[in-house]
């Protein structure tokens, strides 16, 4: 069930960016 990976891959990508964006301020954007 390749299907099944690439779903779980996303949503794992997608409940990443939302816990950066989280734990990052908009306020402070420090690009290293």
């Amino acid at each position: 069930m390749t299907a099944t990976l690439t779903i779980i891959t996303e949503v794992v990508v997608v409940l990443g960016f939302i816990l950066a964006r989280q734990l990052m301020p908009p306020g402070s954007r420090t690009t290293r």
